[in-house]
C-alpha cells in the first residue's frame, strides 16, 4: 500500500507538471477515485472467498 501511495504520488507531480486544466484535473480525480473503488472492491472479493 505504501508503494501504491508513493508512485501515485509521483504520477500526481508529473501530471501537474503538464499544467492541465481544471476540467482535466477533475476528471483525473474522478478517474483516480474510481481506480480506487475498484482495488477496494478486488481486496473485499478476495477476503469474500
Amino acid at each position: 500500500m505504501i508503494n501504491h501511495d508513493y508512485d501515485s504520488e509521483i504520477l500526481r507531480r508529473q501530471y501537474l507538471q503538464e499544467k492541465p486544466n481544471e476540467y482535466q484535473i477533475q476528471v483525473m480525480k474522478r478517474l483516480s477515485e474510481k481506480k480506487r473503488e475498484l482495488e477496494k472492491s478486488k481486496r473485499e472479493l478476495l477476503e469474500l472467498k
